[in-house]
């Protein structure tokens, strides 16, 4: 016993050994053929990264945005009366809390609502700010709620025949787009920098502080402040300023000007002997004639930092798992474990998910049997799984589309129409709702039985398609009811198509042998001028329809004030 212990741990020395070093030159090697692919692949992560926080403060800044938009084109703002504008500013400030102010001046009188001072850190000049359409956007600069934060005021021309009236002029606090910049930054050890239309930085690196600094003039803005370190102001109560040179080197400042000019790109540069990696982008934001830039920022060692741990770590557990590996080499060297180990392995397979395999053990013992009864499992494992996907396949084609028609079910409908109008851009998507019913089929079903009617709904859905053109946009509501959205489609476009739509219904159907001539009521309400979601959107339509009926039917009619709504769940 003692010679076979002593051979097992002379094997375990001399095949853990070569294992061991194998694997060591091994990993080195690897090491230095992969570095400048990692590399590579952390320059491309960087970008990607690049492309989401664009993504994220595009759609961080957009909904303030776009409710300035939404306010400035409300109809009738202007003939408001003082207390209705408040009332209005005030739910339209509830929808964000980034607005620091929102205010609506006259132009006739100058007044504005309310009388609040907007921008207090600008000479704010209407002429100067507005730019295309009648939008204009003020270079960053110090909130008037606290100095450690950044702002920007945004200004929307309100038209009336074309020419502008007044404006809506909002200051919008960039603190919390800042905070989660520097969040990120403290979390994966990376310098970002996000610069506005006019170069000012919104958020930088920590080092820099609060300042304000403009990467295109390459000034740096600083608040005055006394020896009691309190902040400034003029006369006027604005913040008192004061303006540094700064320098950064060559190759960032090339990237920053790259940016500037609405490109994208990299740039490798030393500062201070250390190698950086720069990426940038322009950042595109919504009614804005002017991009923004970001920039992001690695160092050399921070790039290769990661892969240098990982290979430390790997070193590490290749040593462990070697040292398992040497002793199992001679504890499960036995024939009798190799047949285990296969069954261990398709266990795990199966485990996971992976029906594919099949054991290969062909012994005339207790292992033999079990693996015989494990083929037969995985066997009936894999014929249930196709029965379950089939009948997953077949609850999904039930649950969201209409048995009779096969069109979209009034569930699937919603989701679909909620998934579009959250993806698009506010304030410059549109479409139309149609609410479709077929006149007097309660007639025919009762004369000719549901067989008919039903083939009559058949025959009605697919002339709705057909003029629709899409299936996924138009759905069975219930009964004799159905609903088409018109992606799109303005008022004259969908007039068109509601033209077609009665013109086609009142050709005869044939059903079975017999010949019907039917005609078709419907109502159609637009998106977002008659409302700026699907359930007010559908009652408004079913209100449209309503009037089509009582005026005798075999028509269409558009949604206008006045027309009386009922929630559609609340129907008769």
């Amino acid at each position: 016993m003692q010679v076979k212990s002593s051979i097992r741990w002379q094997m375990v020395v001399v095949i853990g050994g070569m294992v061991f070093t194998s694997f060591l030159l091994f990993s080195m090697l690897v090491r230095s053929i992969l570095i400048d692919d990692y590399r590579q692949l952390m320059k491309k992560n960087d970008q990607q990264l690049l492309q989401i926080m664009s993504y994220n403060i595009t759609k961080s800044i957009a909904k303030p945005i776009g409710l300035v938009h939404l306010v400035a084109i409300h109809p009738g703002l202007m003939q408001l009366d003082e207390s209705a504008k408040l009332n209005f500013i005030s739910q339209t400030l509830k929808e964000d809390y980034s607005f620091e102010a929102l205010s609506i001046i006259n132009f006739s009188d100058n007044k504005m609502t309310p009388p609040t001072q907007i921008a207090k850190n600008l000479d704010l000049q209407y002429k100067d700010l507005v730019g295309k359409d009648g939008l204009g956007v003020s270079p960053i600069h110090y909130s008037h709620l606290t100095t450690n934060d950044v702002s920007l005021t945004f200004i929307h021309n309100i038209e009336e025949n074309g020419q502008p009236v007044g404006a809506v002029i909002s200051d919008i606090n960039l603190k919390n787009t800042r905070d989660k910049i520097m969040e990120y930054m403290k979390n994966h050890q990376i310098s970002l920098y996000l610069l506005d239309q006019d170069g000012t930085s919104i958020a930088q690196p920590a080092k820099f502080g609060t300042s304000l600094l403009n990467y295109y003039t390459m000034k740096k803005i600083e608040l005055q402040k006394n020896h009691n370190d309190t902040v400034l102001k003029d006369e006027k109560g604005q913040l008192i300023v004061k303006e540094k040179v700064f320098t950064v080197s060559k190759e960032f400042f090339e990237a920053i000007q790259n940016v500037k000019s609405g490109n994208s790109g990299e740039v490798e540069y030393y500062d201070e002997e250390v190698k950086y990696f720069c990426v940038y982008q322009p950042v595109d934001l919504p009614l804005m004639e002017k991009h923004w830039s970001i920039l992001l920022v690695h160092s050399e060692s921070d790039m290769t930092a990661l892969i240098d741990k990982l290979f430390v770590k790997a070193l590490i557990a290749g040593f462990i798992m070697l040292i398992f590996v040497s002793f199992t080499i001679i504890y499960y060297s036995e024939k009798v474990t190799k047949p285990i180990f296969q069954i261990v392995e398709m266990a795990n397979r199966v485990r996971a998910g992976d029906l594919s395999g099949q054991l290969n053990i062909k012994l005339d013992n207790e292992i033999g049997l079990l693996a015989e009864n494990i083929n037969h499992m995985i066997h009936g494992l894999r014929a249930t799984r196709r029965r379950t996907s089939e009948t997953e396949k077949q609850i999904k084609a039930i649950a969201y589309h209409d048995t009779l028609t096969g069109l979209p079910n009034r569930m699937y409908f919603l989701i679909y129409l909620r998934e579009m109008l959250d993806k698009s851009v506010k304030g410059r998507f549109y479409g139309a709702l149609l609410f479709i019913d077929v006149d007097k089929f309660k007639l025919v079903n009762d004369n000719y039985g549901h067989a008919v009617g039903d083939g009559l709904l058949i025959a009605f859905a697919k002339r709705i398609v057909e003029i629709a053109g899409r299936k996924e946009i138009v759905c069975r509501f219930g009964g004799d009811e159905f609903l088409l959205f018109l992606p799109g489609y303005d008022f004259n476009d969908t007039k068109s198509v509601c033209e077609r739509l009665v013109k086609t219904m009142r050709e005869p159907f044939n059903i079975s042998g017999n010949e019907f001539e039917l005609s078709t009521s419907i109502g159609a309400a637009l998106f977002p001028t008659d409302a700026d979601n699907i359930d007010n959107l559908m009652e408004k339509a079913d209100a449209a329809l309503y009037v089509s009926k009582r005026n005798g039917r075999d028509q269409y009619n558009f949604y206008a004030e006045g027309m009386e709504t009922v929630p559609i769940d609340e129907r008769d």
